[in-house]
């Protein structure tokens, strides 16, 4: 068995190096996302609307390749200042797709100067009865625009493409929400983007009762976002935003897995949630904490999740590998 597997990789090592030799590009992976999308763009593909897009292709070396078109219909949520923001928790459609390059064009892109070369690729699948084209300016298959068609052959829609950003993520420790998410006060919600310092906010103890706090501080940075889907709702927040799990201890919502058990927060009292996936949301925001004690627990977009700890305290979280128990049951 062993000299089978050795005889295998050196095979693909061989082929590798001839491939190399012989000047060809290695295989790339192209990941190509929307922005949340309002109104949503009507596919046959989904029932609904659908509010978001993303294109995932490994190509070959001649620009074609196959993946995975996703397409999410979950209705968008949009608050006062025109951000929008997923909140459903249907499962995106995941449809087999393969990408052909189509032709070159010239396109006028501003006014001015003069037209620039763009280059014009179909997805096509077994699923996919929608003509879909995607345009860009290159090189190869990159950021540029989903072309959406009728059946007529006019265009319904253009959604923009990029790719989500790249590196590391940035400084944001322990987490953080975007604008929107509401948290609980004193008599309802409010978005985490209108707290002060000095505001009251609804804390959940260790034995899940709730009392106000005030806020001593409000954080603000930007940063990229992640989804955490759950059986009961979705949370956007970032990969390092500790929340409470019901096993009593804090896990970053970057690491948290199917199957995890989170609390939600609703109607005074606390339920299980399960996560079903955690996802990029392929966007970075500016984004806020508040600062309220060491270890306190407030509500976030309906979950329980850690604030932001006193400077002091910062540090000494953020070099211990494992989160510290939770205000959980």
């Amino acid at each position: 068995m062993t000299n089978y597997w050795q005889c295998g990789v050196a095979v693909l090592l061989a082929a590798a190096l001839v491939r190399q030799a012989a000047g060809e590009p290695p295989p790339t992976t192209v990941d190509l996302r929307s922005e949340v999308l309002v109104p949503g763009v009507t596919m046959r593909e989904t029932k609904q609307p659908v509010s978001q897009v993303q294109l995932m292709v490994r190509l070959d070396k001649k620009g074609s390749g196959t993946g995975t078109l996703v397409l999410n219909a979950n209705m968008p949520e949009i608050d006062e200042f025109g951000t929008a923001f997923l909140k459903g928790n249907v499962p995106p459609s995941r449809l087999d797709c393969e990408v052909k390059f189509v032709k070159k064009g010239r396109v006028q892109v501003r006014a001015g100067p003069p037209p620039e070369e763009w280059l014009l690729y179909q997805i096509i699948g077994p699923k996919i009865t929608t003509r879909l084209f995607v345009a860009t300016p290159g090189p190869g298959l990159a950021a540029g625009r989903l072309v959406v068609w009728r059946d007529d052959k006019t265009v319904a829609a253009v959604v923009p493409l990029a790719a989500p950003p790249s590196g590391p993520p940035l400084p944001c420790h322990p987490g953080c929400f975007p604008a929107g998410t509401t948290v609980a006060v004193p008599g309802g919600v409010r978005p985490i983007e209108g707290i002060r310092s000095g505001d009251e906010v609804i804390t959940i103890g260790r034995d899940g009762e709730p009392a106000p706090r005030r806020v001593t501080e409000v954080f603000v940075t930007r940063n990229r976002l992640v989804e955490v889907r759950t059986d009961d709702g979705v949370l956007a927040t970032t990969e390092t935003q500790p929340l409470c799990r019901v096993s009593d201890d804090f896990r970053p919502a970057g690491r948290l897995v199917a199957g995890d058990r989170i609390w939600r927060w609703a109607a005074g009292e606390r339920r299980e949630a399960v996560v079903r996936e955690v996802t990029p949301a392929g966007r970075e925001v500016r984004v806020y904490n508040l600062v309220i004690g060491d270890q306190v627990v407030f509500v976030a977009g309906g979950f329980m999740a850690r604030c932001k700890p006193p400077a002091a305290n910062t540090a000494e979280l953020g070099a211990s590998a494992e989160p510290p128990k939770a205000a959980g049951r």
